[in-house]
């Protein structure tokens, strides 16, 4: 998991990665500038950003988060301001948890490690690529690719700029459109039944075309109005 640190104070800065080392993330950026912080949030692509968020720069603030929220970035804000009208203000910005200073850096450090967990559990990827006729496709981890075979693949969800693939055995998270998903997997095997939803066929179970709702295994899944007529189509139905 990548980290950004937005914080002016060097002292607090190199305290703030001393703690982030310890809770297992040793790639992490800081930045003590709003400039820097809007760039490397592009080009360093973090998964969380602490933000020391500075109420006197409300234009900054807004331009940061907005960029957070569009790249779906987890951002924890910690400030030395402790005004509720404040704090109601920053709620909107939906952030994963909210520390006034002085830190306490054994919550933190909490907070840090359950997200890392869960990033971990569910790795994020930056890019999925073909396999030989469509048979499998390799998934991103860090630096190496994994292969998963799209026989194995149930469904695929997308939310935003993120898809979650989900598998018999497990699922990844990546950093990718359904769109890409979609053209990287055979048209053959594979059905899109909403616009956050790409199916497997051979892993339907059931689906109930008046209710709109598609079944595999215990999950129960949505059908866009406007992809109900592929089911007819794509499917061997008997009636």
């Amino acid at each position: 998991m990548k980290v950004l640190i937005i914080e002016d104070d060097h002292r607090i800065a190199t305290d703030l990665r001393r703690m982030l080392k310890e809770a297992g993330i040793t790639e992490s950026r800081i930045e003590s500038t709003q400039e820097g912080a809007l760039t490397s949030i592009i080009d360093f692509e973090p998964d969380l950003v602490i933000y020391d968020y500075c109420p006197n720069v409300s234009e900054h603030n807004f331009n940061l988060a907005k960029l957070m929220v569009s790249r779906h970035i987890a951002f924890i804000i910690i400030t030395q301001n402790k005004d509720e009208k404040l704090f109601a203000s920053l709620s909107a910005f939906k952030p994963i948890a909210y520390f006034t200073k002085p830190l306490d850096v054994n919550a933190l450090r909490y907070t840090v490690s359950k997200l890392h967990e869960e990033r971990t559990l569910a790795p994020v990827g930056t890019e999925i690529i073909k396999g030989h006729l469509y048979h499998y496709i390799f998934v991103r981890k860090e630096s190496k690719f994994h292969k998963v075979d799209s026989s194995d693949i149930l469904f695929l969800e997308g939310k935003g700029n993120y898809v979650t693939i989900h598998c018999i055995a497990n699922k990844f998270v990546l950093r990718v459109s359904l769109k890409k998903c979609e053209d990287h997997l055979s048209s053959g095997s594979f059905i899109k039944i909403h616009r956050n939803y790409l199916v497997n066929k051979q892993h339907i179970d059931s689906f109930h075309y008046d209710s709109n709702v598609l079944n595999i295994g215990s999950r129960t899944l949505p059908i866009g109005r406007t992809y109900k007529h592929l089911l007819l189509e794509e499917l061997p139905l008997f009636r």
